[in-house]
């Protein structure tokens, strides 16, 4: 009898701790994805801001090249950084 309770409570033990490392498994892909997740808002970000620039640099170098492009290109990128 009190060999099986033994057992009974090793094999509760064993259940505790696969369930502590399963938890910890998932906390760490949580962390993982998170990070995964403020990357590609960076990237999305900084693209909106050089796809603005570029466009603005443009218009302004039709409006008034030299000085337009690079007036257009700042608000461009503003723009483009604030929209993304």
């Amino acid at each position: 009898m009190a060999y099986s309770l033994m057992q009974a409570g090793q094999n509760m033990k064993r259940s505790s701790m696969q369930g502590l490392a399963a938890a910890q498994q998932r906390d760490e892909e949580r962390e993982q994805t998170n990070e995964n997740l403020k990357e590609a808002k960076r990237q999305q970000e900084t693209s909106g801001a050089m796809t603005g620039a570029a466009s603005g640099a443009m218009m302004g170098t039709q409006i008034m090249p030299g000085w337009g492009t690079a007036i257009g290109a700042v608000a461009g990128g503003l723009l483009g950084w604030l929209s993304s």
